[in-house]
């Protein structure tokens, strides 16, 4: 079990941060939650995780902080030097910054030089003292820093197992907020309640009207500069509405990396974001099945091929092999064969001529795939 401390967990990252606890009550421990001003939920919050901690930053919320978990063993502490303090626990190996704005900054400090992993969602830690955290990090290479916001956890999923001398650009995506169709003289009207309103995310206030302005977006630039080593000019902002593609990397030889999903904030925090029943719940990506009666050729694999390529079938092919009947898998080949061949007449390849062709184009050999940035998969 993996203990950890949420700075800012009555905020909109640290609620879905403690969502994901309740979820996995087996895999994490919440040891320390810290608060600015809302000790109602911060009591709430500590009554059921019971944590070894619980800090507020509003030292005028001290009293009623003490008065409610002392009693459950829960120790209490005020001010944000107390939080600072609170990152030389020994009791937690992993901090999540949720906090807002750069007071995430002194904690996220002191936590690197006491050797904690960060969960990093704090961006302005890095917008205002990104050359001094990558100075920390490196005094501290048994640190690592995994970003938590659905953009920078995009592009940390795509560079996985990638030479970073091998990137050419970043791109991250924004939705463009709730804005982004109006002309100039529209926005000359427009009220907070307007700016608060984002049509895909839901966040907290001040992320939502840095959205608006896109704002947000710069700071983004600026915390992928410091997180991935990239120069400025290397990452470009694209206006992507739908927010299903979090963000892009391109590599030198023009292939593109995505990381897509629905716009729900607990996929980048831990939880696996499901579609649904059906393509049509994201209303954006459209993806619809084969028809099997047009598309007889692509059956093929499901009734003539072991599951895992040593003769061993698992319970789904067999069942399907039940239920088609050896006759029945005859026409289709019949039909496969015979379409192949009037396709290549005219070049006179063959069969077993075409596959081998195939396979050559989208860098295959058999019994394994290529995994270069070849032909097969890139995206234009």
């Amino acid at each position: 079990m993996k203990s950890i401390a949420i700075l800012g967990s009555t905020g909109s990252i640290g609620t879905q941060t403690v969502d994901l606890l309740r979820i996995h009550p087996d895999r994490f421990k919440a040891s320390l939650l810290t608060a600015g001003r809302n000790v109602e939920l911060l009591i709430h919050q500590a009554r059921e995780l019971r944590p070894s901690m619980a800090v507020i930053a509003d030292e005028s919320r001290y009293a009623e902080l003490r008065e409610a978990l002392e009693p459950l063993g829960i120790a209490t502490a005020a001010g944000s030097q107390a939080i600072a303090d609170a990152m030389d626990r020994d009791d937690f190996s992993t901090v999540v910054t949720a906090t807002v704005g750069y007071s995430g900054l002194l904690p996220t400090v002191r936590a690197i030089r006491a050797g904690k992993n960060i969960a990093l969602a704090n961006k302005e830690t890095l917008v205002v003292a990104g050359e001094l955290i990558t100075g920390l990090l490196a005094e501290h290479p048994e640190v690592e820093v995994i970003p938590v916001d659905s953009e920078h956890s995009a592009i940390y999923q795509c560079l996985q197992g990638e030479s970073r001398n091998a990137v050419e650009r970043l791109i991250i995506t924004a939705s463009g907020g709730p804005f982004r169709d109006m002309s100039a003289d529209m926005l000359s009207s427009v009220t907070v309640a307007d700016a608060l309103h984002h049509p895909n995310w839901q966040m907290g206030a001040k992320i939502t009207i840095d959205s608006a302005t896109m704002l947000n977006k710069a700071f983004e630039i600026i915390e992928a500069r410091w997180l991935f080593g990239i120069e400025p000019e290397r990452i470009k902002p694209v206006v992507h509405p739908q927010s299903i593609v979090h963000s892009m990397v391109e590599f030198a030889d023009g292939a593109v990396k995505a990381q897509l999903g629905l716009p729900d904030m607990h996929l980048p925090r831990g939880k696996r974001a499901y579609c649904g029943p059906g393509p049509h719940d994201s209303g954006r990506l459209c993806a619809p099945r084969l028809h099997g009666a047009r598309h007889k050729a692509v059956s093929l694999p499901d009734s003539g091929t072991d599951s895992d390529g040593d003769g061993r079938n698992s319970g789904l092919h067999h069942q399907r092999r039940q239920r088609n009947s050896q006759r029945s898998l005859q026409k289709r080949q019949n039909t496969f064969h015979r379409h192949l061949r009037n396709n290549n007449s005219d070049t006179g390849e063959g069969a077993v001529g075409s596959q081998t062709g195939a396979r050559r184009l989208c860098g295959r050999q058999r019994g394994r795939t290529e995994h270069s940035h070849g032909t097969c998969g890139k995206v234009r």
